[in-house]
This record gives structure tokens, C-alpha cells and sequence, in this order.
């Protein structure tokens, strides 16, 4: 599998790490987006802020600064709160194949979001 780092270039955002502007505040949202093609196929990661209060099986807090792959970004109708499509965690009953935690059950989406984290310095 082959993968590279998109570029943006689109409201205010240029170059390879975005952060998109919260609708609701107007000020930059508390996670960072970043655009990966795999094999032609451009799969949007963020990095998690755990302002959800989303726990692991530890009862810590999840994923605060990691990059996951998401499904889509999103807005809820009637509160304009921004959403980042995702799906639940194995330790909260998600079938492996389709649970963030193992990156919908594809190594290599995990291997890349790894690699991120390396890469690129995000303070949450």
C-alpha cells in the first residue's frame, strides 16, 4: 500500500494540516485534520481532543492527541456543532471490523495514524 499527505488549500487553510472553523464560535476547532491518499483513495484522519469525555476500558481518557481515520465531518442539524464521523470502541461491544480503536479492523490505517502521531506535533 502506497500513501502520501494531501495539501489544502481551501478556507484559510494551506499546506498540509488544517484545522476547520467551528461553526458555533467561529474560531478554529480543537482538532486538527489531516488528508491521506491511499492508493488514490483520500481518507480524511483528525486528532482526537477528548472533549467528548470518551473513555477507555481503563476508564482514562481515549485517543486525546492521537490521529484517527474518520468516515466524514459533519454538522448537526439545528446546532451547527461540528461532528467527526466515527464508530464506537470494541470495549464498548463494536464488532473489531468496524471499531475505531482498531481502525475498523485495517492494520494499515493504524500503522498510518501511527506514523502521523510521529510526524506531525499536535499538543492537545
Amino acid at each position: 500500500m502506497n500513501w502520501k499527505i494531501k495539501a489544502f488549500n481551501l478556507t484559510g487553510n494551506k499546506g498540509f494540516v488544517a484545522r476547520p472553523i467551528d461553526r458555533r464560535t467561529g474560531k478554529p476547532d480543537a482538532r486538527f485534520v489531516v488528508l491521506v491518499d491511499i492508493d488514490g483513495t483520500v481518507v480524511p484522519f483528525y486528532t482526537s481532543s477528548s472533549l467528548a469525555g470518551k473513555t477507555g476500558p481503563d476508564g482514562k481518557l481515549f485517543g486525546k492527541g492521537q490521529f484517527f481515520p474518520v468516515i466524514g465531518i459533519g454538522f448537526d442539524a439545528g446546532t451547527d456543532s461540528m461532528w467527526y464521523n466515527k464508530s464506537n470502541f470494541t470495549w464498548k461491544k463494536e464488532q473489531p471490523k468496524y471499531a475505531i480503536d482498531t481502525y475498523y479492523g485495517m492494520s494499515e490505517l493504524g500503522k498510518i495514524a501511527e506514523e502521523l502521531n510521529k510526524r506531525i506535533d499536535y499538543d492537545a
